[in-house]
């Protein structure tokens, strides 16, 4: 049996996946316009690469989604590499939010307690 929270966390996380993809969609898509748009200083090359990462990483996340769902062992490890870089990048580029910071520590947390559920 799933606990509830694990399916929870696994829809958000399949949510938040799609959203992510959509998004890289749209800087895949929009990068050639928005770098025609005057005053935008951005190289589109730039906006390109930003939109590839956006997609790539809604694919990762929503393949972890459906493997908590699952309650596979390889998408708890993923979820939780994902957490740990959610957590380790913001400092790195020195643009963190204290509410995102906590909210990666409670997920990571819980799903640090209920290892025992993945298979």
């Amino acid at each position: 049996m799933r606990p509830i929270g694990v399916s929870i966390l696994a829809i958000l996380i399949i949510l938040f996946g799609v959203l992510v993809l959509i998004a890289g969609i749209l800087f895949l898509i929009g990068s050639a316009f928005l770098a025609s748009l005057p005053g935008f200083t951005i190289p589109a090359e730039m906006v390109f690469l930003t939109g590839a990462i956006f997609a790539v990483f809604g694919m990762i996340l929503i393949v972890a989604g459906l493997g908590l769902w699952n309650l596979r062992m390889w998408a708890w490890v993923l979820s939780i590499l994902a957490l740990v870089a959610i957590l380790v990048l913001p400092f790195l580029t020195q643009a963190y939010n204290i509410c995102t910071l906590l909210v990666a520590v409670v997920l990571l947390v819980y799903l640090l307690l209920i290892r025992r559920e993945f298979h």
